[in-house]
């Protein structure tokens, strides 16, 4: 069984988490640094040792639904892992998950540095993409 992975783009460093096998829960994985060089020889690492078979890439929209730039490069990146990898690299509504990430309080941790809200932004991202698959099933039982 193959894991789920979700990344949060950034243009200095790139949130990720990843499912446990049986794809019911999402971890926080340490933030990878934007670089290209340094970021693609660490996802490759992650999706071979992990194997992932499938990557979500947060999309962040305005309140009213629209792209910004960022947006726009969200989904060439995510493209541009569909052709690398040759698995599918699913784009995900990503509004309010980093809001979501700060406001998050934790026993022991009063602030959490921008590179942790980072990762636990996307494991709020997967672990609600989670929710939904698991919803789904139930429904369909």
């Amino acid at each position: 069984m193959g894991r789920i992975m979700a990344l949060d783009f950034g243009t200095k460093r790139i949130g990720v988490a990843l499912s446990d096998p049986a794809k019911i829960i999402a971890h926080e994985y340490p933030v990878l640094p934007a670089a290209r060089k340094t970021f693609f020889k660490k996802l490759d690492e992650l999706i071979r040792d992990r194997e992932v078979e499938k990557i979500l890439v947060g999309l962040p929209k305005t309140l009213s639904g629209d792209l910004g730039e960022i947006g726009a490069r969200s989904k060439a990146f995510a493209e541009e892992l569909r052709q690398k990898y040759g698995i599918p690299a699913e784009l995900i509504d990503e509004r309010f998950t980093t809001q979501q990430a700060s406001h998050s309080g934790r026993p022991g941790k009063t602030k959490r540095t921008r590179s942790a809200l980072d990762s636990l932004a996307a494991q709020l991202l997967l672990q609600g993409y989670l929710d939904g698959m698991l919803n789904r099933a139930k429904e369909h039982e």
